[in-house]
């Protein structure tokens, strides 16, 4: 009991000084930006420069070694975001600006859930973060990013020996390379991979193994993922739709709330 109050605690700090931090390189950003140029388009400025609110704050949770509890780490660091940017922003502008504290605090709060959450998610529940279920229907486009027509090009009677699926996956024969911009490339054969899930028209159709672990996604809207599609079929991967694994895009928002 004592370890997890301590963790709390930890983690609590830890946000509340991230959004500190964060809110007083936000604070001097606009007091800096309005003095240097005269005819600003401040508020489209001031937008853009809340997005730094939600990264110190989720890091600041985790380098503290927070609570790993999703849902805590979730309110604590939304709670956070809103106290620590007005405080920030108190030093700035109270008493003459009280007003401009409360608005800083506000829209902190507003983008305090983002590209940072998710990254706390891999902190606070790794093993949701990597779930393929998750993956498939996580936004990941546009609402054409993922989206399959009626219509399907008609199979292929042989393979190129070579292709690759956009940039993301290389294709040998039976050999399987991706191809990640930062990351470590991983090889497979398509024996690996137990089944496909598609993702809705902005997620992602997600390769997973035997053990539910992921492989590699792609996209119908991606160069050759027609063949792809057809090569895991000719060797009986099956495709599952979110509802047929037993997940949904309300599901997973609803999980991450």
């Amino acid at each position: 009991m004592n370890r997890k109050f301590f963790a709390g605690f930890r983690g609590i700090l830890g946000a509340f000084l991230g959004a500190f931090l964060g809110g007083l390189a936000w604070a001097a950003l606009c007091v800096a930006y309005v003095a240097a140029v005269f005819v600003p388009p401040f508020e489209l400025f001031f937008l853009l420069m809340a997005a730094l609110i939600g990264p110190f704050t989720c890091f600041g949770y985790w380098i503290f070694r927070g609570l790993k509890k999703r849902k805590f780490a979730y309110i604590s660091t939304r709670i956070c975001a809103f106290l620590g940017t007005t405080a920030a922003a108190f030093l700035y502008f109270f008493p003459e600006g009280g007003a401009w504290c409360l608005l800083f605090g506000g829209f902190a709060l507003l983008f305090a859930k983002g590209w940072a959450q998710l990254r706390l998610l891999r902190y606070t529940d790794p093993a949701w973060y990597a779930d393929p279920r998750r993956i498939a229907v996580s936004w990941a486009g546009g609402m054409m990013y993922n989206y399959r027509g009626k219509k399907f090009p008609l199979p292929v009677e042989t393979f190129p020996p070579t292709y690759s699926v956009s940039n993301v996956l290389e294709v040998r024969g039976q050999i399987l390379r991706t191809t990640p911009a930062l990351r470590k490339s991983r090889t497979f054969v398509v024996d690996d991979v137990a089944g496909v899930i598609l993702g809705p028209a902005s997620g992602s159709n997600v390769l997973f193994d035997r053990n539910h672990e992921v492989l590699a996604k792609f996209a119908w809207s991606m160069k050759n993922a027609n063949l792809l599609a057809q090569l895991l079929d000719e060797h009986g991967v099956h495709f599952y739709t979110c509802e047929e694994y037993g997940y949904s895009l309300g599901a997973v928002q609803q999980a991450e709330d």
